[in-house]
C-alpha cells in the first residue's frame, strides 16, 4: 500500500458505492458520545503504519517489557485494504485494542494494548465506515473543542499532552494510582485515507481534517489490564455476560502475576462473585484516597472513564490543584476542594452503576454494609493524614465528605446531582 500503487478496483467500487445514500458525519456524531445501548462491536481492518516513513515516535516509555513492539501498534484504519483485523466496540470508537498483550512496567501488569486515534469513531459501530466520506472534520455543536470543530477519528498531540502523557501516566501509577499507562506516543506524517497512503499536508489542503497548523495528528499507545468499563457493563445488555466473564479473567491473572492471596474466581460460585465485587470498591476506594494524597483531581471521574479492572482511563485530565485553572473546582467546602467532593460523587456512581450491572447479570454482589467496608479498608489503608494536610486539605473533612457521600449514594440509594451543572449546596449535605 503506497502511493505509487492505485487503489484496487474492488477497494474503489467500495468507496464509491452508495455514497450519496449515506447520512451525514453531522447526523451520526449528534448522538450521546457515550452512546452504547443497541450498537453492536464491528469487525474492521487496520493497516500498521512504517517508522520513519509514515510516523515517528515523539515519547516512549522505556521501561515497558513486552513481547510486541511498541511499533506494532501503530495502525490506522484501511477498510478496503488493511492487513490486520481488529475490533471495534462501542463506545471507544477511536481507541482500538489488541487484546493478549502481556506488558509489565513499573511492577505492574497489563494485558492489552490500546490505539488511540486510530481512525475510527461512532460509524463503525453503525457499520458505516468513515473512510466511505470525503472529510472528516465537522462543527462541534457541543462547544467543548477548542476550535469549534472536531476532526473525527484521529487525535492531537494536544489529546496526548504533546508526549507528555507518557510520564504523567507513569508517576500517577507509581504513585499508587490505578490507571492506564502510555507506552508511547507517534506524530503521524502521513496516513490512510480512502485506501492510500497521504501526507497530513495534503488531508490538510483537502480540508479532509482542519488547517489549523497547531492540529498535528498522533497516536497514543495505552497499556490497560482491559479496556472493558463499568458503563459498558451496564448499557451493553447483549455484551454483559461477556463482560463480566472477562473481567473475571483478568482478575485471575492479576492475581497469579502479583501473586496476590485470593482463590480463582468463577462466576456462578457466589462467594467468588463477592470477592470480586469487594475488591473492586476496595480498589476504588484506593484510588480516591491516592488522588487526596498527591493533591491531585480528575474531574471526569464517571463510568465511561473506570475500566472491569477498577482503573482510571483517560488519566490526562487528572491534574494537581495548583494547576487548575477553573477556579470553581479549588472552592473549599468544610475543608475539602470542590474538585476532590466531585471526584468523590462520581466514584459512588461507579461502583452503583457496577452494582445494577451485576444484579442484572444474576451475581452475588453482597450486602451494602460489607461494601462499604471493602470500599473503607481500602480508603484508609491508603490515606495519608500528613501528606494531605500539605496539600491544603483537612484528612478529616476529606473522610467525612466521602462516608456521607458513600452512604447518601451507595447505603440510603439516593441522588446527588451532577457537579456539572448543579452546585454542592443543591446536595443538602455539609461538613
Amino acid at each position: 500500500m503506497d502511493r505509487e500503487n492505485p487503489m484496487p478496483p474492488e477497494a474503489a467500487a467500495w468507496y464509491d458505492s452508495d455514497i450519496g445514500n449515506l447520512p451525514k458525519l453531522e447526523e451520526i456524531d449528534g448522538g450521546p458520545g457515550r452512546e452504547i445501548k443497541g450498537l453492536e462491536p464491528v469487525r474492521a481492518r487496520f493497516s500498521r503504519l512504517e517508522e520513519g516513513r509514515d510516523y515517528e515516535v515523539v515519547s516512549e516509555n522505556p521501561e515497558a517489557s513486552s513481547e510486541r513492539r511498541l511499533q506494532d501498534f501503530f495502525i490506522f484504519i484501511n477498510p478496503g485494504g488493511g492487513s490486520e483485523e481488529r475490533m471495534v466496540y462501542p463506545p471507544h470508537w477511536r481507541a482500538i485494542t489488541t487484546p493478549g498483550v502481556r506488558t509489565e512496567m513499573g511492577g505492574e501488569v497489563y494485558y492489552v494494548a490500546n490505539t488511540k486515534g486510530a481512525g475510527y469513531l461512532k460509524p463503525a459501530a453503525k457499520k458505516i465506515d468513515l473512510d466511505r466520506y470525503g472529510s472528516w472534520l465537522i462543527k462541534d455543536e457541543s462547544q467543548q473543542q477548542l476550535h469549534g470543530y472536531k476532526n473525527l477519528g484521529i487525535a492531537s498531540e494536544s489529546d496526548f499532552l504533546h508526549g507528555g502523557i507518557v510520564n504523567k501516566t507513569a508517576d500517577l501509577a507509581t504513585r499508587g494510582l490505578r490507571c492506564e499507562v502510555y507506552r508511547g506516543v507517534a506524530k503521524l506524517k502521513q496516513l490512510v485515507y480512502r485506501g492510500v497512503l497521504t501526507p497530513i499536508e495534503e488531508l490538510r489542503r483537502k480540508k479532509v481534517i482542519t488547517t489549523r497548523r497547531d492540529f498535528n495528528p498522533c497516536l497514543g499507545v495505552r497499556l490497560l489490564k482491559t479496556n472493558d468499563r463499568v458503563e459498558e457493563a451496564l448499557e451493553a445488555e447483549e455484551r454483559r455476560t461477556q463482560i463480566f466473564a472477562e473481567a473475571f479473567k483478568t482478575f485471575n491473572r492479576e492475581a497469579v502475576d502479583k501473586r496476590l492471596d485470593f482463590p480463582e474466581l468463577t462466576i456462578g460460585k457466589k462467594a467468588h462473585e463477592k470477592i470480586f465485587f469487594a475488591e473492586f470498591f476496595r480498589r476504588m476506594g484506593k484510588n480516591i484516597a491516592v488522588l487526596l494524597n498527591i493533591g491531585h483531581a480528575d474531574f471526569y471521574l464517571h463510568s465511561s472513564n473506570v475500566t472491569m479492572a477498577a482503573e482510571v482511563a483517560d488519566a490526562g485530565t487528572i491534574n494537581h490543584w495548583k494547576e487548575e485553572k477553573e477556579k470553581k473546582f479549588n472552592k473549599v467546602y468544610g475543608g475539602v476542594r470542590m474538585a476532590h467532593i466531585k471526584d468523590m460523587r462520581d466514584i459512588a456512581y461507579v461502583l452503583r452503576k457496577l452494582m445494577k450491572a451485576g444484579k442484572v447479570d444474576g451475581l452475588e454482589v453482597g450486602d451494602r454494609e460489607s461494601l462499604k467496608t471493602a470500599f473503607f479498608e481500602g480508603f484508609n489503608g491508603t490515606f495519608d493524614e500528613d501528606q494531605i494536610r500539605s496539600e491544603e486539605t483537612d484528612p478529616d473533612k476529606a473522610r467525612q465528605w466521602m462516608e456521607k457521600i458513600f452512604d447518601t449514594v451507595i447505603i440510603e440509594r439516593e441522588n446527588l446531582p451532577s457537579l456539572q451543572t448543579r452546585k454542592i449546596e443543591d446536595w443538602h449535605i455539609g461538613v
